[in-house]
């Protein structure tokens, strides 16, 4: 879960932090196992950090895994 209410560079959000503790919760009920990273947490090297280091060690080949993101959001060409 990643939600992010405070940016330098963009506008504040009002509602996507709670957006993803509440779908925290919600998960967290019906069994998943949840890593949540909020506002100041949210960092870049961090989110790879649990992408890179941590899933991939809790997550096995029959398991689904869910990516939810509250925040700003760009389109780019990659």
């Amino acid at each position: 879960m990643i939600g992010i209410n405070a940016y330098r560079e963009f506008p504040d959000l009002e509602y996507a932090v709670n957006d993803a503790k509440s779908m925290s919760t919600r998960l967290q009920r019906m069994g998943f196992r949840v890593i949540s990273l909020l506002d100041e947490d949210a960092t870049k090297a961090k989110i790879l950090e649990v992408l890179q280091q941590q899933i991939p060690q809790q997550v096995g080949r029959n398991d689904r895994l869910l990516i939810f993101y509250a925040g700003h959001g760009a389109a780019g060409v990659l």
